[in-house]
């Protein structure tokens, strides 16, 4: 007895010798503490939250809500850890805080990465398991403080709180495995054995085991895999011609889309990593295309190619950034360990109730007591993290990874044909969709900004060389007014008309004016500039036509042209939006050596201080037009040109150029910037994109549109 008291006042001691900077106030480190661990439970159930919401929204707050989530876990967890570990302080939730911070850093949530470059740091992750796995082995150790024997000399509470640290040791081990598959995942998506597995089957496909007859409306044909095994596959043609239970429910319908969703994902991959497309050049390829997706111009079947598009591009975002696709593989591993963590989470719950925790270690501490508050608040840290948990199995089961999974389990296995019971939950859950993959939206910017701020800052730039089209957007990006709009019918199915009329190579325009005989007056706004300057020029027309013929009932305007007018006017905007806020998906296009002093001249003479549309249009009209090198004297007279026309075949011309100069621009090798996009809010030019890509249309010489010659037609 005598020995542990002197023990006890040698620790008191070297504590306040030890706590000197905290000597007045030990409960301070406590609740600091304390309020870091739940504030890093907060943006846990943030970060699940708004990253299930980056794919479907561009939303400032949301892209950088999700960014502050997702970076602060780590440093959130090193710094509170090492205060922990380096103060004196000690708490008796101090263990079950720390598993906590672990949960919080990566165990839990599914978001693996916050954009491509962190699946290339996956050295960096691997470091950070390490470091993990340190603090955890310093957590276990203020567990396992004693010696056999001395246990056997601790007081009964203390004795009793050792019943929890077992339960501490095995959430310590989750969190390190899971940790580890985040290392994993990143790793894969560099290497991708199975992209390669998928190369080679599309190249044995189109060499050796091309089928004779194609019919893209019933999939004959198509071998693409939704199941590339090394021994067995599974194609999407075999899903069209199974004629079981399952597919012949109401289901089958949304069951096959999402089916041909996943194999269209697998084989869009494959350009990720550069590998061949075997299939690109053949003449079945472009068919499914324009024969199959695309082989009405009916609404609904529009719709439902963009959506398979949709869900495609919604696999790849979540294959690249969430652990969906490790889950995919191991379903069962993943929820025996998901109801193993509620169990312990649950029994941790349990003791920190009852209040029986207690701190056992011989170095030299002064415990701080738990208060009511201190319990209430490691309770709802719990609380959180438990919700989080079974938010993210419930987000996987409402996914269209579940629906393919449980889809293939099914056809590979013939038991499982006919098993009433797999068949109603397949049912139950293809009905089931918690969220939409993308908001359905396009960004809208237009050179004739009704800012005022604009103006002024114009004479900025003009007097800052050099100039370029890149200086003249990060200028409007100041003044512009970029709003987004939902993507109407129309504006679908005047895409899909141009692609299914689009040329072998497509054309930037030309093809549309020709069909619409007014190529010989207007092949002067598409010859001898790049494409970047053409579509500024054909915007700059569009919103002076658009301003010229008031959208009003006394125009006369019947509905068709008021459609045309609409698509359009949207169609011209979207593109100077890319322009400015999107340049690396025209990254084909963009020339920095561009002179523009004399349009940003004009630009200023235009906007100057008008202040309505009237106004802005009336000194559009008067505009001297001789200087054809100023790009908006020329955007200028190419509007007044069109003016010209009678109005119905004005608005359809300027529908049908902007629908073919979207289709144009959309094949590209940046593969890159298109993937950095899905998880921004995502753009409608990447969908246009994935199913140029399985058309076979995957880029085009871009020489003529970087050096355009000065020929005429």
């Amino acid at each position: 007895m005598a020995q542990m008291e002197q023990r006890g006042s040698t620790n008191m001691t070297k504590a306040l010798e030890a706590l000197s900077p905290w000597l007045e106030n030990p409960r301070s480190i406590v609740n600091q503490v304390e309020a870091v661990v739940l504030a890093a439970a907060v943006l846990l159930l943030f970060q699940l939250i708004l990253c299930s919401c980056r794919w479907q929204s561009s939303n400032a707050f949301i892209q950088a809500g999700a960014w502050v989530s997702y970076t602060m876990s780590f440093p959130l967890v090193t710094y509170t850890l090492g205060m922990r570990q380096t103060s004196p302080v000690k708490n008796v939730l101090y263990p079950v805080w720390a598993v906590s911070l672990f949960m919080v850093a990566g165990c839990t949530n599914a978001v693996t990465s916050y954009d491509l470059d962190d699946n290339k740091q996956w050295k960096k992750h691997l470091f950070e398991v390490f470091q993990y796995a340190l603090y955890s082995a310093i957590n276990i150790k203020l567990l396992f403080p004693y010696s056999t024997a001395e246990v056997f000399n601790l007081k009964a509470k203390s004795f009793k709180s050792m019943s929890i640290t077992p339960v501490i040791v095995i959430l310590n081990l989750i969190v390190l495995l899971t940790n580890f598959v985040k290392v994993i995942l990143c790793w894969r998506v560099g290497v991708d054995f199975s992209s390669k597995r998928v190369a080679e089957f599309m190249r044995k496909q189109a060499r050796e085991d091309r089928p004779s007859v194609f019919n893209p409306v019933a999939m004959e044909g198509y071998r693409y895999p939704i199941r590339c095994g090394r021994h067995k596959s599974i194609t999407i043609d075999e899903v069209w011609k199974l004629d079981s239970t399952l597919f012949r429910s109401g289901a089958s319908t949304k069951l096959k889309d999402s089916c041909l969703s996943y194999a269209l994902f697998k084989l869009l991959r494959r350009q990720y990593h550069g590998m061949e497309c075997a299939e690109a050049g053949l003449p079945e390829t472009r068919d499914f295309v324009l024969k199959g997706l695309l082989l009405t111009e009916d609404d609904h079947q529009i719709e439902m190619a963009f959506r398979i598009v949709e869900v495609e591009l919604g696999f790849y975002h979540d294959y690249l950034f969430t652990k969906y696709n490790i889950i995919r593989k191991r379903e069962k591993l993943f929820f025996a360990m998901l109801l193993v963590r509620i169990l312990l989470i649950s029994i941790v719950l349990h003791y920190v109730t009852r209040n029986s925790l207690a701190v056992m270690t011989t170095a030299a501490i002064i415990e701080v007591q738990t208060k009511t508050v201190d319990t209430i608040i490691t309770v709802l840290i719990l609380t959180i993290i438990l919700m989080v948990e079974v938010l993210q199995a419930a987000f996987y089961l409402a996914s269209d990874w579940a629906k393919v999974t449980l889809t293939k389990k099914y056809l590979s296995n013939h038991c499982y044909r006919g098993n009433a019971c797999l068949e109603k939950i397949i049912v139950f859950i293809s009905k089931v969709t918690m969220f939409r993959y993308w908001a359905n939206q396009i960004g809208q910017s237009s050179v004739i900004s009704d800012n005022k701020y604009f103006a002024r800052h114009l004479q900025y730039v003009i007097e800052s060389p050099p100039h370029s089209l890149a200086m003249l957007f990060s200028s409007f990006s100041l003044g512009k007014r970029t709003t987004r709009v939902s993507i109407c019918s129309p504006v679908k199915r005047a895409i899909a008309r141009s692609i299914k009329m689009s040329k072998d190579p497509l054309t930037n325009g030309k093809s549309s004016l020709d069909h619409n005989g007014v190529l010989r007056g207007f092949s002067w706004a598409l010859n001898g500039q790049t494409q970047t300057e053409i579509m500024l020029i054909w915007h700059i027309a569009t919103e002076y036509c658009n301003i010229a013929q008031p959208n009003t009932t006394e125009t006369g305007e019947v509905q068709d042209m008021k459609c045309h007018r609409e698509v359009a006017v949207r169609l011209s905007r979207y593109c100077a939006y890319l322009i400015d806020s999107a340049p690396e998906l025209l990254s084909d296009y963009m020339d920095t050596e561009i002179p523009i002093a004399k349009m940003m001249q004009d630009m200023r003479k235009v906007m100057g201080e008008c202040t309505s549309i009237h106004a802005k249009f009336e000194v559009m009209k008067h505009l001297e037009e001789q200087d054809d090198e100023a790009m908006f004297r020329r955007g200028v007279k190419l509007g007044r040109q069109l003016d010209c026309l009678d109005a119905a075949l004005r608005w359809k011309v300027l529908e049908e150029f902007w629908s073919e100069t979207i289709v144009y621009v959309a094949p590209s090798e940046n593969v890159n910037g298109h993937l950095e996009r899905l998880a921004k809010g995502g753009e409608f030019l990447t969908h246009i994109w994935a199913l140029l890509s399985h058309a076979g249309i995957r880029a085009i010489n871009r020489e003529q549109a970087k050096h355009p010659s000065q020929e005429n037609v």
